[in-house]
């Protein structure tokens, strides 16, 4: 049995080949050789099933078959290869002369029948007829389908479309022309074109099959209505390259309906836009994805006219990134569009200068995109800000020129709005409370209050608003502010209110009172030292005078009463002299008890004659060598009574220490004056003493009633000491009025 032949056989040579079913092998060997002979490439099998096997997936333009075949007959095989559907003729042979057997065989598709013995120049015109009808079943066959997949394709196009000869008459007509026009097809076919159609509509089509048979290279087109509502757009396309007397011309009728109201919407969406646009007073710009200029609105192309602007249509085309390399700043500009474009930031916003020959033009310009799917727009807006420059220019000269004010005032001023937020904190503020103006700008101002101020501001300040009843507004009172470091601190504040731009604002003005209830404290502790001062003072005075004068004119009594019972003369002289030494001894008493209460040099010839004076009864008294350094060149002028006391007491007080703490072998004291004040120095060379553990005179105020005399004055005393080289006091008080 022969193998069957490669499938990769082109189909052409398929359709020329041939099958041959025997089971004489004689007769295979001379029908293959006959045909191969022929340029047929031939299979030979002696099994009806084996053929059908094969015919199931190879193409044979023929079939020869013996009606006579083991197992399955030839007619069967026949009734068999009907079944299949396939383009193969069968031709019978037959040693047979049963004529019936032959008629089936033909019913069956069998072409032709040959007797056996074969005659092979009989065969093969009958092979020859065989595939030559062959080819045309497959022609017919394939026409049918193009004729069908042409119709099926003419009628479910969703375009109407007619086919009408050169005399206008409609030959074919698709299931969307009835749609379109609402009538049935055999109301088209047959009839003069656009009879079923208004003589405007009709006229239109005919002129347009006119022209399209005219010239096969044309294809007109226009828009018509059909009917009330509706709008088709129509092409005409000749079919042939017959004569226009016999050219058949195709019409595609689309309805556009929806097409044109949906562009008549998208005309009326930009119209509507564009008016937006050109209401708009900033120039603005649309541009596309590359830079390039697509619409303006008025105020652009009114600003190019003005300013002469030399742009063909207004920029419109011109790319705008282009437009921008020309500078620094415009390259700037540039970027953040396409940062804009590309969707890395959303706006971009920048103010710029615009130089004019006799003036500078400020200009604002805003970018943003628009887009979210396809292709993103960027509208590109410019503003003149010029006159709102102008105006925040002058606005910050008068803010700096206010600033400056401010900051020169002691005083912390404070503004607030309705909320308690803090708007304006001077430089003073700053020195006060520890925080800068960054820190606390946009607080509320309860951040510098101390309790219960703190809890209780907001709940005030809504009070105020609400009643109008001021508790603070107007009056000056004492409260207590809270530094950065939390520290407390006593205030004077006194606010106001006042109306700026139609907004409430309160003020407040702020006095640090520190420094004043530390004075105000000194001069109360002083106050009750002096007066305890006092009482010893008294107590001494009155035991001086009662040990001392007083023991001395209990003698002088008895004295002088023994006198008048002397017996001589001499023990009168010698009691009396006793008596006026012991006269003379009270009154040096009485002399010596009035210079520790003041001393009189101190108010008949000034501060350096006491304190030279002061420094020779300090060297006598307790053996510490002494010196006084004063200007020499004039007199001293004599200073306000309460500067030399203060003075001459804080050198007496010092001396004192000096006595009996220091164990100095030398004093020197230094007095200056000028018009400004006057300054006193004492420098020792005793032990000295360390830090603030400066010695204190039983009985005196030391060296912090030193500082506090000064501070009475508004002076001040500083000390500088060395363990082992002795002390330095420096005091100094002013002499102007502001002390």
């Amino acid at each position: 049995m022969n193998e069957p032949i490669a499938p990769e056989v082109a189909l052409a040579e398929a359709y020329n080949s041939v099958l041959v079913i025997d089971d004489d092998p004689q007769i295979q060997s001379l029908l293959r050789f006959a045909m191969e002979q022929d340029g047929h490439p031939c299979l030979t099998t002696d099994s009806a099933e084996t053929a059908l096997t094969w015919l199931a997936y190879r193409t044979f333009g023929v079939v020869i078959v013996d009606l006579s075949l083991p197992g399955l007959g030839g007619l069967e095989f026949l009734a068999e290869l009907s079944k299949l559907e396939i383009d193969t003729i069968p031709i019978v042979i037959t040693a047979s002369t049963d004529v019936d057997s032959v008629i089936q065989a033909t019913r069956l598709g069998a072409i032709n029948y040959l007797n056996k013995p074969i005659k092979l120049e009989l065969l093969r015109r009958v092979v020859d007829l065989g595939l030559e009808m062959g080819r045309n079943r497959r022609s017919e066959r394939a026409f049918r389908q193009l004729q069908q997949e042409r119709a099926a394709l003419f009628d479910a196009s969703p375009d109407a479309i007619l086919i009408v000869d050169a005399q206008e008459i409609c030959v074919h007509a698709n299931a969307s022309s009835e749609r379109l026009f609402s009538c049935t097809r055999n109301a088209i076919i047959g009839k003069r074109l656009g009879s079923n159609l208004g003589d405007p509509v009709a006229i239109a089509l005919r002129k347009l099959v006119k022209l399209a048979c005219e010239s096969s290279m044309q294809r007109p087109q226009r828009l018509l209505p059909i009917g009330d509502e509706t709008i088709v757009s129509v092409i005409a396309a000749p079919i042939g390259s017959e004569s226009a007397s016999n050219r058949r011309v195709v019409l595609i009728l689309r309805e556009i309906t929806q097409e044109i109201r949906s562009q008549q919407r998208i005309q009326s969406t930009r119209d509507f836009y564009q008016s937006a646009l050109d209401a708009l007073t900033s120039e603005i710009a649309i541009l596309d994805s590359t830079g390039t200029i697509i619409a303006v609105n008025a105020a652009w192309r009114d600003f190019g006219s003005e300013h002469q602007l030399s742009l063909p249509n207004h920029g419109i085309g011109s790319n705008y990134l282009t437009a921008c390399m020309g500078t620094a700043e415009g390259r700037e500009i540039a970027a953040g569009i396409r940062a804009v474009a590309s969707g890395n930031q959303s706006v971009f916003i920048r103010q710029y200068p615009c130089p004019r020959p006799h003036r500078v033009d400020w200009f604002m310009i805003r970018v943003t995109r628009f887009g979210d799917t396809g292709e993103p727009f960027i509208v590109v807006a410019h503003q003149d800000v010029t006159d709102r420059v102008e105006v925040e220019q002058e606005m910050r000269v008068r803010d700096t020129h206010k600033q400056a004010i401010l900051n020169t005032a002691v005083d912390a001023i404070i503004t607030i709005c309705d909320r308690g937020i803090i708007e304006s904190y001077n430089r003073a503020c700053q020195t006060i409370f520890g925080y800068s103006s960054d820190e606390v700008i946009g607080q509320n101002v309860s951040l510098l209050m101390d309790d219960p101020y703190r809890q209780e501001h907001d709940e005030y300040l809504r009070h105020y608003l609400k009643t109008g009843e001021k508790r603070v507004i107007g009056f000056r009172r004492e409260v207590r502010g809270r530094r950065k470091d939390g520290s407390v601190l006593p205030l004077e504040l006194a606010v106001s209110e006042v109306w700026l731009a139609g907004q409430r604002k309160f003020v407040g003005i702020l006095r640090d009172i520190s420094e004043l209830k530390r004075v105000e404290g000194i001069r109360t502790r002083l106050l009750r030292e002096l007066l305890t001062a006092q009482e010893d003072e008294r107590r001494r005075v009155a035991r001086e005078l009662h040990d001392g004068i007083g023991q001395s004119l209990v003698s002088l009594k008895f004295g002088l009463q023994a006198i008048s019972q002397a017996k001589t003369i001499q023990e009168i002289i010698d009691r009396a002299s006793r008596l006026s030494q012991l006269a003379a001894e009270g009154l040096e008493e009485v002399r010596r008890m009035a210079q520790g209460l003041r001393p009189s040099v101190l108010d008949d010839l000034g501060l350096s004659a006491a304190i030279e004076r002061l420094l020779g009864n300090f060297t006598k008294v307790h053996g510490i060598r002494s010196e006084f350094v004063a200007p020499d060149d004039a007199p001293m002028a004599r200073l306000p009574v309460e500067v030399e006391t203060t003075v001459y007491r804080i050198v007496q007080e010092a001396l004192s220490n000096i006595a009996k703490h220091a164990n100095a072998r030398s004093v020197d004291v230094v007095l200056e004056t000028s018009s400004r004040l006057v300054r006193a120095v004492i420098v020792d060379d005793g032990i000295g003493f360390v830090g603030t553990q400066s010695p204190q005179a039983s009985g005196g105020l030391g060296l912090s009633g030193m500082r506090e005399r000064a501070a009475l004055l508004g002076g001040t005393v500083i000390v500088e000491s060395i363990p082992e080289h002795g002390t330095t006091i420096v005091v100094e008080i002013p002499l102007s009025r502001e002390r």
